[in-house]
């Protein structure tokens, strides 16, 4: 699920997380009026439903870009999610089994942390753990977890949330498969909180076994 925006949004409402208000399209003939009153105006945000990097991620501010944003995600088949633009703080919070990480921020020069910004921009920053009172932490925490537990996630995995000025996360989605270098945004995390690379990979490596020992003994009962 968690690969299919379209979908992990639907299970992402049911749960009650918080997340943009979103049309899907599926087509080049929608609405564009109405959209744009369910989503409160532009900017919007157009993306392709099961595409990952923020790829295909275009951020339109008037009608002529929010048609060329759809027309140009449909390229990649399937749905089409049309979002409000949630303004805020961008925060990603690793998860490791069923405990949150410590957050982190991303500081990026460009407004919008599209591909480009991700990936290929050198000014973007990285505060690990993020300047956040505890309470506030606490809080992105918890609807991260909230998020990756709606999905039926375990292992490992990392959300990104918007945090707005208001205080409120909102959940954009969560990664089953983030970067896993010395350099990726979850082992920083994991980093912060007294892991280091070598702790992280054994840490994951005992959970995995553990899980395995488990079912193994289960079947054994069973028979």
């Amino acid at each position: 699920a968690a690969f299919n925006k379209v979908l992990s949004q639907r299970i992402f409402e049911e749960a009650g997380v918080l997340v943009p208000r979103t049309v899907v399209v599926r087509s080049h003939s929608f609405d564009v009026g109405r959209t744009v009153e369910l989503l409160g105006g532009y900017p919007l945000v157009v993306k392709p439903a099961c595409e990952g990097s923020s790829i295909g991620v275009v951020l339109a501010g008037d009608e002529p870009a929010l048609k060329e944003g759809v027309a140009q995600a449909l390229t990649f088949g399937g749905d089409v999610l049309i979002q409000e633009h949630v303004q805020g703080r961008e925060m990603t919070v690793g998860i490791l089994g069923q405990a949150p990480l410590p957050v982190v921020e991303v500081v990026a020069e460009k407004s919008f942390f599209d591909f480009e910004a991700k990936y290929q921009a050198r000014t973007t920053r990285y505060d690990v753990p993020a300047r956040l009172s505890e309470p506030l932490a606490a809080i992105v925490q918890a609807e991260a977890l909230k998020a990756y537990r709606a999905l039926g996630c375990d292992g490992f995995g990392r959300a990104d949330v918007i945090l707005t000025q208001d205080h409120r996360p909102f959940v954009l989605e969560v990664n089953t498969i983030p970067g896993f270098t010395q350099t990726s945004l979850l082992p920083k995390a994991a980093r912060a909180a007294g892991l280091d690379f070598s702790k992280l990979c054994l840490t994951l490596v005992d959970m995995s076994y553990g899980k395995k020992k488990t079912a193994v003994e289960t079947a054994d009962h069973k028979s």
